[in-house]
């Protein structure tokens, strides 16, 4: 019983987006130019990391602090944030579940090594036209370890797909879908959300069910 209403406050439970930011420069390739081409949007960096960039995905409107997405749109007004957390197995985490050795079982972060042994994975939210996308990325570790998956979202994560093992850059796969506009409470995409975009091993009848026995990362 307990784990079940843990899950239900995870789908319905609310998410406060603090809409007062400090504007920050957003790093990244601004003077070149954007591409549509996902290809360019992973960096690569030594020790095999293929870095994510948050500046090329949303064309100079987001970057990654360490534990959320900041976003801003200065043509929009739009200035607004998305957090993350996951799951592994019934544990809830911030963006690292390490097991009872100390060992990293599951990360959430932009910079994917796809040879490590680590799933990882990260979910960026991009505004087009005042329609919000979530972009899911994963490395090859996750492909390998965790396999079949699901992206699940929308208010009460009603929406869920197979996740397809897209590769856009030698062991990073990539999916995109529109996010749940109903989610968000006001047009500028501040303050309150419910429910968010997740990739995980969680099915829909795992959702309805109120099942936590599994693996996810989410978004909100």
């Amino acid at each position: 019983m307990i784990r079940k209403v843990f899950f239900a406050l995870w789908i319905i439970g609310l998410v406060f987006v603090v809409s007062a930011l400090i504007y920050i420069n957003i790093p990244g390739d601004t003077g070149l130019g954007y591409s549509s081409n996902p290809v360019t949007w992973v960096n690569e960096k030594p020790d095999n990391i293929k870095e994510v960039d948050f500046d090329k995905v949303t064309e100079g409107k987001s970057y990654f602090d360490k534990i959320d997405q900041q976003y801003v749109d200065e043509e929009k007004n739009i200035i607004t944030a998305f957090g993350y957390d996951g799951i592994y197995y019934g544990e809830v985490f911030r963006t690292e579940f390490f097991d009872e050795n100390n060992n990293l079982k599951l990360q959430i972060t932009p910079e994917l090594n796809p040879a490590d042994g680590v799933p990882q994975a990260i979910i960026i939210e991009k505004i087009e036209n005042n329609v919000p996308f979530a972009y899911i990325f994963v490395d090859r570790d996750w492909k390998e370890l965790i396999g079949e998956s699901y992206i699940a979202w929308g208010a009460e994560y009603q929406n869920v797909e197979r996740f397809a093992y897209d590769e856009i850059k030698t062991g990073v796969y990539m999916n995109k879908v529109e996010d749940d506009i109903n989610r968000f409470t006001k047009e500028d995409f501040s303050g309150l959300t419910y429910g968010g975009v997740s990739i995980g091993t969680f099915t829909k009848e795992d959702i309805v069910q109120g099942n936590i026995d599994g693996i996810a990362i989410m978004l909100h």
